[in-house]
């Protein structure tokens, strides 16, 4: 079990897009301390991370759904026809597929909402 979740994380970790000279960027605070609106460097560097989550957020959910279904796959094949254990894992698979348009609309509709200019 935990072989396979560091095999996960790791592997997360290595999909990941960010360059040591990026996040060197980000944390050092340019020439001055105070950025245009009159916030602190320290927002800034919250921003970053903050943005940094919202963009690396949806390669980790499909990660956990690739799993998900890799799961379900391998109770298909162990079900060996049995009607059981076979509709359980057609249950199963019923929910991962919802489960994943529920959460697509659930970004489509904020990103509706958030683009709105009222």
């Amino acid at each position: 079990m935990f072989k396979k979740l560091y095999i996960s994380l790791a592997l997360f970790c290595t999909s990941l897009q960010i360059t040591m000279a990026d996040l060197k960027d980000d944390i050092i605070p340019s020439t001055s301390t105070e950025s245009v609106l009159g916030w602190t460097w320290w927002d800034n560097i919250l921003d970053d991370v903050l943005a940094y989550v919202r963009d690396s957020i949806f390669g980790l959910l499909a990660m956990i759904a690739i799993w998900v279904f890799l799961y379900i796959g391998f109770k298909l094949i162990i079900a060996r026809w049995n009607p059981e254990e076979f509709k359980k894992a057609l249950n199963t698979l019923i929910y991962a597929v919802i489960g994943i348009f529920v959460v697509s609309f659930a970004f489509a509709a904020v990103r509706l909402v958030a683009g709105l200019n009222i």
